[in-house]
């Protein structure tokens, strides 16, 4: 238990600065944007995202981590299975805060439009698209899954820059780069969409969940030979 204590520790604070930051500029958006709507004529509508650049921020913590945090644990006798296992249960617990926060926030800004009857202020979140009737704990969950899952994401990243250097970790980035680029030129994506479309919530979210499990295990698997110092 004091390992874990101490493991999370050193992790929060080693992330507090950028947190803070982070969600100072995105609740001063967010005021903005209630200031914008309330100052400017009628007929003026603006769509504001919150989850999507909590996304991005994770994937971006993710794709730091191993570098920030790795070589510390290992100078102070901690074995890379039990970092291994204290990054896991981290990004768990930090995934499950965040996406409480950031559905809160939704919930909050719903609330204020209501009661000051703003009906020029839309929220943007990926799962609108499918029902804009998500209830709080649906959008918690797909908060949820999608933080943990950019986070691994992030983290196999780093992993590639860590163990391969600069050569692999960029060529790593061009292969996944050129996927996408292959299922636009030969119209994969029609065919993916309309089969996303018709998966439900539930079905979505267990998928992304698997993924991300799937991936740490992987991770933490190459994990075990992972050299302390960066190539």
């Amino acid at each position: 238990m004091n390992v874990i204590k101490g493991s999370f520790y050193i992790f929060f604070q080693s992330y507090k600065k950028r947190n803070l930051i982070f969600w100072t500029i995105l609740l001063a958006i967010v005021l903005f944007s209630f200031f914008i709507v309330l100052t400017l004529v009628d007929g003026f509508t603006m769509y504001l995202m919150v989850s999507i650049p909590v996304y991005v921020f994770f994937g971006t913590i993710g794709s730091k981590w191993l570098t920030t945090t790795f070589s510390y644990f290992i100078r102070f006798g901690v074995s890379r299975m039990q970092y291994a296992g204290m990054t896991g249960l981290f990004f768990i617990v930090w995934s499950l805060v965040t996406a409480l926060i950031t559905a809160g926030l939704h919930q909050g800004i719903f609330f204020i439009n209501k009661l000051m009857a703003i009906d020029s202020l839309m929220i943007f979140h990926p799962m609108y698209f499918m029902d804009p009737t998500l209830a709080f704990h649906s959008v918690f969950l797909f908060d949820f899954v999608i933080l943990l899952f950019f986070l691994v994401s992030g983290l196999l990243i780093n992993y590639i820059f860590f163990q391969f250097g600069m050569v692999g970790g960029y060529t790593f980035i061009g292969v996944m780069a050129f996927i996408p680029l292959l299922a636009i030129a030969l119209k994969w994506y029609e065919p993916l969409f309309r089969f996303i479309g018709e998966q439900s919530f539930w079905s979505i979210c267990s998928v992304i969940a698997v993924i991300s499990l799937a991936l740490y295990g992987i991770i933490t698997i190459m994990m075990r030979r992972l050299s302390a110092i960066p190539v």
